[in-house]
């Protein structure tokens, strides 16, 4: 039998904090995982502010590169308050094995985190020409 704690991991990039400025998470190793849930959990966002995250993925943990449409809607002080979550698809695509978040709050500070939960363990890692896809939604 399989339960929750033996099928996913959860990892902070971006721990909750308070920030004006940009911020670049811990990287994240997806070895044998098949996907990922990227949770931005969002407080407040100050009055003239706003927050972007993307995803950036690494193949060595080094070089990094956004992941294309690997990107929340932007938080302004309308949308804050709110958790938003993005599923990304891994495949066995070593090109994307590190992931992490880069938030970049202007203009003024917003509250917010960045949670990596993955999921549907698989070993060993393995590399092969499939592309990671972004799916985002809003709890």
């Amino acid at each position: 039998m399989m339960d929750l704690i033996s099928y996913c991991s959860v990892k902070h990039s971006i721990f909750p904090r308070s920030s004006s400025a940009t911020v670049t998470g811990v990287s994240i190793d997806t070895a044998g995982f098949n996907e990922c849930l990227v949770v931005l959990s969002s407080g407040t966002t100050a009055a003239t502010g706003t927050l972007d995250v993307t995803i950036e993925g690494s193949k060595d943990d080094t070089a990094w590169a956004a992941i294309a449409g690997a990107a929340f809607v932007q938080v302004t002080p309308s949308n804050d308050e709110a958790v938003y979550v993005a599923k990304l698809n891994l495949g066995t695509n070593d090109a994307n094995r590190y992931l992490r978040a880069v938030g970049t709050a202007a203009t003024a500070a917003s509250v917010y985190g960045v949670s990596f939960i993955l999921g549907g363990k698989r070993e060993p890692w393995g590399g092969d020409a499939a592309g990671a896809a972004f799916q985002l939604g809003l709890l």
